[in-house]
């Protein structure tokens, strides 16, 4: 490691040490109080709001090069069905 960096280091540690420390503090306090499912519900529901965001594109977006509209070109459905995986498993464990 070179001096330069090592005192970069050294210097962010010792100026946004404290400040940051204070606040990952108190938001630690604040995340304990939370029931063990909330970190599942959210990352279920980033996923449905994505999914939702995804569906609401429009189609001429979506067929933009494709050589015709076929059901199975829709963009839409393949990152719905890509997300549903993720959702299961979140959702389950």
């Amino acid at each position: 490691m070179s001096p330069a960096w090592g005192s970069l280091q050294t210097w962010i540690r010792e100026t946004l040490g404290p400040p940051l420390k204070s606040v990952h503090t108190s938001l630690d306090h604040w995340l304990d109080g939370l029931p063990p499912d909330t970190g599942r519900y959210c990352a279920v529901g980033l996923f449905l709001l994505a999914g939702l965001w995804v569906l609401t594109l429009k189609r001429d977006f979506i067929y933009l090069s494709a050589p015709d509209r076929a059901l199975w070109r829709d963009l839409r459905l393949w990152a719905v069905l890509a997300l549903l995986p993720y959702i299961l498993v979140y959702w389950w464990f």
